[in-house]
Formats: C-alpha cells, sequence, structure tokens
C-alpha cells in the first residue's frame, strides 16, 4: 500500500466508526445495553485499525520528506531517490 492508500483507508475506517457509534448510541437509547457494549468494542477495534492507518501514512509521508532533504543540487548521485519519492508520493 503507498501512502495515499493508508490516509484513503484511514479515511474510511473513521467515517465506519462514526457510523457504528450511531447505532451504539440508538441501542442504549433503546435499552439495548448489550447491543450498545458489542458496538462499543466493534468502534474501538475500527478506530485502532484507523490510527494504524493514519501512521503508517504519516511514515511513508515522513519517508519521503527525508528523502527531499538528502538531495543534494551539485552531487547527480543524490537524484537516484526521485523514483522512491515519486512511489511514496503516488505518482508511479
Amino acid at each position: 500500500m503507498s501512502a495515499i492508500d493508508h490516509k484513503a483507508e484511514a479515511e474510511r475506517l473513521l467515517a465506519k466508526g462514526r457510523e457504528v457509534v450511531a447505532e451504539l448510541r440508538e441501542a442504549h437509547s433503546a435499552g439495548r445495553i448489550e447491543r450498545a457494549d458489542e458496538l462499543g468494542k466493534q468502534a474501538t477495534g475500527i478506530w485502532a485499525q484507523a490510527q494504524a492507518e493514519a501512521t503508517l501514512a504519516l511514515v511513508e509521508q515522513q519517508r519521503v520528506g527525508n528523502l527531499l532533504a538528502l538531495i543534494e543540487p551539485e552531487d547527480p548521485r543524490s537524484y537516484d531517490c526521485w523514483p522512491d519519492i515519486r512511489e511514496g508520493l503516488g505518482l508511479s
């Protein structure tokens, strides 16, 4: 997965977590406490996955930033990392 994929997955999971919380509130209001508890655990798991995906996206962004920081314009060898940068930005 590229950084862009991780970001999109984190956003998808956050949206899913909000849906589950809305369902949790309905279940709690209806007095279905066991169902609300089950949904709370599900939302927690979804948000943990979203956090992991967001962290992976951040790591990839940091890697690209580090590659850019290493470029020395006067040294043509420093441009060897361009394919990695393009991949990290989702351009290849």
